[in-house]
């Protein structure tokens, strides 16, 4: 039988966090990041933001483009984007949905 705290525990999913500096280079991922986007954190720490190695995408399936991508947009603005849904195509090719 579950209890309220085994289904409150088995709501919470994993916080993927990376910091990135103003210039689009990633200085640092946690473990979270790197799994849920499939690469390793060497891997998404040697990316730039501002010439992004993979897709995403819109919820109608049209791609973000640069300059509205919400990594891109907050370097820009120096304000935090929050409240977008966005799909993330993993390194194995899977459609991951990160909000």
């Amino acid at each position: 039988m579950r209890t309220d705290s085994n289904r409150a525990s088995s709501l919470i999913a994993p916080v993927g966090i990376i910091f990135q500096l103003s210039d689009g280079t990633v200085q640092s991922c946690n473990a979270d990041a790197a799994m849920i986007l499939g690469y390793t954190a060497e891997q998404v720490m040697a990316t730039n933001y501002l010439e992004l190695p993979w897709r995403t995408i819109h919820r109608d399936g049209s791609p973000f483009p640069l300059d509205t991508h919400p990594a891109i947009a907050s370097i820009k603005t120096g304000q935090p984007y929050t409240d977008v849904e966005m799909g993330f195509y993993r390194s194995d090719g899977s459609l991951v949905w990160l909000w």
